[in-house]
């Protein structure tokens, strides 16, 4: 089925020239991260005049980034379907800013403990209103409701190659592994990568539809999937879903903040085939976080801080070490494909110094973003950082 699909993303483009094959990793990050993902589509799709999303063949990543990027994608298939939209408007950065906060504490506060026992009907199932409920009731609101669409909603545009594949991947809290959401069959997504061909590799993913065959998982509501992938602890509560033993779900940012492991596993599972038709490809991470960061300085601490001073540093260095193996697997990769074939270009969160010099306020990782904050997530774009990455892309599209 995806061999059909690249075969139909390669007849948009001239039989005689390859192009090449773009992947999008948009990083987890809240609020923060969906505005700066929606705010760097909007500037390189503009940038290379609406090809770049037709030259990507899949999306991955997790919690805001993803829906920041589900959004933009959206918005370009009902472009192509002849509505009239302007992508690089910035109200649509405005939707993805309006305060979710307020309504999953108001949630928290009436639902989830005075009014525990309301519930919502759909599609004839009845749930529970919770803090989940509000959020995707909230970004439906603030998204004008065009994200409200069933996960086979999507199924025929993306075979069509209409718009990119998209891997919605949850982390499964029983064991560790990903729960791959696609109106696709995507079985091949849950082996691991086998370097050694004698050596038998673990099961690194479970296939939703595959799994909930019986409980028509096409059906799933789209911005359900999405609230999913973004169900971090004490914000979301974590959801159950009906397997044996109950299977329980949270953000995908706990196994993979960045995405970048699923686009490695795609290239590297269908190597031959993108060997044999693109000129090679481009990997673009779209990071809320900085790719390098400082080592804290080393302070004394009382006993009872230094006690617990590991688990402390190794829950907050969780993105870190993902980035060390991320960087690992990636250099991996180049070796098993052919030289210079596969190229990450990373484009990063980083403040930009006001006229006066002073640092713009940082955006929080969190559900409400203050105007400064939303300000300096904005302007990120025009960092040097991300001017020298532009400038590579645009130096690796042309080849």
């Amino acid at each position: 089925n995806t061999l059909k699909i690249l075969e139909n993303w390669r007849g948009k483009f001239p039989k005689d020239k390859k192009p090449k094959l773009v992947l999008i990793a948009m990083s987890g990050g809240g609020q923060r991260a969906a505005v700066w993902t929606m705010k760097t589509l909007q500037f390189l799709d503009s940038a290379f005049n609406q090809d770049l999303l037709k030259k990507a063949m899949l999306m991955t990543g997790s919690s805001g980034g993803l829906i920041g990027g589900s959004f933009y994608r959206e918005l370009y298939l009902m472009k192509q379907n002849g509505a009239n939209i302007q992508l690089n408007d910035e109200k649509y950065i405005a939707q993805l800013a309006k305060d979710k906060l307020n309504p999953m504490v108001f949630s928290l506060v009436v639902g989830d403990l005075f009014f525990k026992f309301q519930k919502v009907e759909i599609d004839g199932q009845k749930y529970y209103k919770d803090r989940g409920y509000a959020l995707e009731e909230q970004l439906n609101k603030d998204t004008d409701y065009i994200l409200n669409k069933k996960l086979k909603d999507y199924k025929n545009e993306e075979f069509e190659s209409k718009i990119p594949m998209l891997l919605i991947t949850p982390t499964v809290v029983n064991d560790g592994r990903k729960l791959y959401i696609s109106p696709q069959p995507v079985s091949y997504m849950c082996k691991g990568l086998v370097y050694n061909y004698n050596h038998k590799s673990s099961i690194r993913g479970i296939e939703y539809s595959r799994l909930f065959s019986n409980q028509n998982p096409e059906n799933l509501r789209f911005i359900t999937a999405l609230r999913l992938n973004a169900t971090f602890p004490y914000i979301t509560p974590n959801v159950q879903l009906p397997s044996e033993p109950t299977m329980e779900i949270v953000d995908a940012g706990l196994s993979d903040n960045f995405g970048v492991m699923d686009a490695i596993q795609f290239t590297h599972i269908f190597k031959d085939w993108i060997e044999e038709h693109t000129s090679g490809v481009v990997l673009i991470t779209i990071r809320d976080t900085p790719a390098e960061n400082q080592i804290d300085q080393f302070a004394f601490k009382p006993l009872i801080e230094s006690a617990i001073t590991p688990l402390d540093n190794l829950l907050g260095n969780l993105t870190r070490l993902q980035n060390i193996r991320n960087d690992f697997n990636v250099e991996i990769l180049q070796q098993l494909l052919k030289k210079d074939f596969f190229a990450i270009v990373e484009f990063q969160y980083l403040e930009l110094p006001n006229e006066n010099d002073e640092e713009i306020e940082h955006a929080s990782l969190s559900w409400r973003l203050t105007s400064k904050e939303i300000k300096g997530i904005v302007n990120a774009i025009d960092h040097p950082t991300n001017k020298k990455a532009f400038e590579k892309l645009k130096n690796l599209m042309k080849k």
